[in-house]
């Protein structure tokens, strides 16, 4: 984690579902952190516990940390934070999966060329390729759907082995950057598949 590099926060809400706000690290040092977040997106309160997911090199990682003091900088909060523990390697995709093996869409991760999509989610998709790509791991990913472009960085959360020596995949789409448009439209073709699957699905008798 770098000073003024963007980060996700998981602040707690009730339930199985996960909610992740942005914000900025300001300083950084080993033990502790000071993190700036959007007022309107949340307020940290002292003593709390919060996980923060980050960038580090080519990895995706999240570490535990308490926040202490607590202050109101107008239309942001500051928190200082302590560690609790070390960095360990993060995975977000957690959203309900729509398979895709029959739609015979494919990816290019990375350098690999036809990589079968498996399933898409809000927050990632799986595939099968292969080359070996360790857990933790950040790769480019870009592929077409119905004539349209997409691509972005993504990182594996998961790896297991697939037939004819390959391995399947559980990806987690970062944050759009530049150009990239995979992040930002997930949730459209994820929509869009499931429509289409209920649509598919027979009526109860």
């Amino acid at each position: 984690m770098e000073a003024d590099s963007t980060v996700l926060v998981q602040v707690p809400v009730a339930g199985a579902t996960r909610r992740f706000v942005p914000a900025t690290a300001l300083k950084v040092r080993r033990r502790s952190l000071v993190l700036r977040i959007a007022a309107e997106d949340y307020r940290p309160r002292q003593h709390q516990v919060l996980n923060v997911y980050f960038r580090d090199g080519e990895d995706f990682l999240f570490q535990p940390w308490r926040v202490g003091a607590v202050k109101e900088r107008g239309e942001f909060v500051e928190a200082k934070l302590a560690a609790l523990g070390e960095p360990e390697v993060g995975c977000l995709r957690a959203s309900q999966r729509i398979e895709t093996c029959f739609e015979g869409m494919t990816a290019v991760l990375q350098d690999e060329d036809g990589c079968l999509v498996i399933d898409i989610s809000e927050e990632g998709l799986g595939l099968v390729a292969g080359h070996r790509h360790p857990v933790g791991r950040v790769l480019r990913l870009a592929m077409n759907v119905r004539g349209v472009d997409y691509g972005g960085t993504v990182s594996v959360c998961s790896v297991a082995p697939a037939p004819r020596n390959r391995f399947r995949y559980g990806l987690h789409c970062e944050p759009d950057r530049g150009v990239d448009n995979l992040h930002g439209s997930l949730r459209h073709l994820w929509l869009e598949l499931q429509t289409r699957a209920l649509a598919a699905a027979p009526l109860p008798e």
